[in-house]
């Protein structure tokens, strides 16, 4: 999940589609590769966890990271970091480009799961790690002009990373689109438009995200089913289908 820019629910949505994933029956691991380490609040939000940052620094391993979240997706999250810490991790995955897959393949994971890792916004360290292990890109966007104008910046950024066949799939998803406001509205369109198929979907402005994080609860909790638990429901169908159909061209 990556961004030009902040603000847009990049990490709410990558929250919510692990949660989603995971209870379509496709067991999902969330992984925070931001500094902010925000996944935390939005799967497990009553726990002070360790995080890869510091266990990195350790130089230990990442067996005991992953922890259950709602839904029973695990998460690992960056964990807690200061600036000196921070810095000397960003030396360490600038020098060690395998860095993320060698940290993965510890965690034993199979071909049954769907890693979704979180990605600060902008050209940084942990965008060239995330891309030397994705099969599919997401780009999250809101419905403005700010994200429309970022668009090339984006493409600029990932051109790298999508120049040859075997490189990871690229899709956006419109987020935080306002039902009751036209220019949203009407912005989504243009953003629709301009990427065609490459859209996998939008998801609706929803305050019952805000809420559900505010009380510590699961936003996709099917008693609340909200709008915007149903878009992000069916961004999870679209990418699952999106990554079979990947994986049966292979």
């Amino acid at each position: 999940m990556v961004s030009a820019t902040g603000g847009v629910g990049r990490s709410t949505l990558a929250a919510a589609l692990a949660n989603g994933l995971q209870r379509q029956g496709h067991p999902a691991l969330a992984l925070d590769l931001d500094p902010q380490n925000a996944l935390l609040h939005h799967l497990c939000p009553e726990f002070d966890l360790p995080g890869l940052g510091a266990t990195s620094l350790l130089n230990q391993t990442w067996q005991a990271l992953p922890k259950r979240g709602f839904a029973g997706c695990r998460l690992v999250t960056f964990g807690k970091t200061n600036a000196v810490q921070q810095q000397s991790l960003n030396r360490w995955l600038g020098q060690d480009l395998e860095f993320l897959g060698k940290r993965l393949a510890g965690l034993g994971l199979n071909g049954e799961d769907t890693v979704v890792i979180d990605v600060p916004a902008g050209n940084t360290v942990y965008l060239t790690q995330a891309m030397s292990v994705a099969d599919t890109v997401l780009v999250v966007v809101q419905p403005d002009a700010v994200s429309f104008r970022g668009l090339a910046r984006m493409d600029e950024v990932l051109a790298p990373y999508l120049e040859d066949a075997s490189s990871p799939q690229r899709f956006y998803v419109i987020n935080q689109v306002d039902g009751g406001h036209a220019f949203s509205q009407d912005m989504a369109g243009v953003f629709t438009l301009h990427l065609g198929d490459a859209v996998l979907g939008t998801v609706r402005r929803d305050l019952a995200f805000s809420e559900a994080q505010a009380y510590g609860r699961d936003p996709l909790d099917p008693a609340i089913n909200s709008v915007g638990c149903q878009d992000v429901n069916a961004l999870c169908r679209a990418l699952s289908a999106r990554m079979q159909s990947a994986s049966a061209g292979h």
